[in-house]
């Protein structure tokens, strides 16, 4: 509204830009840990959701486009103590692989199922957070510098199948 080419009080430019770097690195077991609250408990009388469950899996799906290694730990823990309670090695989840000039070509796909043990489940139910140790390497990081750019992606679905027990 008002005079066309014109600037006046109050009215602004707006610039936004995409700056692509020659930015090439090598990375070998670089660590990160992030933390999730997490929150099973409830007001039971008799017993605990955890007696009602003869099983848990739990689905992982995964799709990893940086050309970066994950390996990941998660760690069920009791935030007031800091005591572990049990923990789930998730494993190696490969580096998506890259061209001639450091650049993805495609994501890598995982789907897994894992079966927790009577010891992990108590622990679900007991952790009031989680703890997620990721250590990272980059694709060939011994022979190949990778970039890293924006439109890259790593996508986790979970899913967990409970095998329930609801007889009295």
């Amino acid at each position: 509204i008002g005079l066309i080419n014109s600037i006046t009080t109050g009215s602004d430019i707006k610039i936004g830009f995409e700056l692509d770097l020659p930015l090439h690195l090598r990375l070998e077991d670089a660590m990160r840990t992030d933390t999730i609250d997490l929150d099973f408990g409830g007001d039971n009388d008799d017993a605990t959701e955890s007696d009602y469950v003869d099983s848990v899996i739990l689905k992982l799906h995964t799709e990893n486009e940086f050309p970066l290694d994950v390996d990941l730990m998660i760690l069920f823990t009791d935030s007031l103590t800091g005591v572990v309670l049990d923990s789930i090695d998730v494993g190696l989840l490969d580096a998506a692989e890259v061209d001639d000039d450091g650049r993805t070509i495609t994501a890598n796909i995982y789907d897994s199922n894992i079966a927790l043990n009577s010891g992990q489940i108590d622990a679900l139910y007991n952790a009031n957070r989680v703890l997620l140790d990721i250590k990272m390497s980059s694709y060939d990081n011994q022979n190949t510098a990778v970039r890293l750019y924006t439109h890259y992606e790593f996508v986790i679905a979970v899913g967990i199948l409970l095998d329930i027990n609801i007889e009295e």
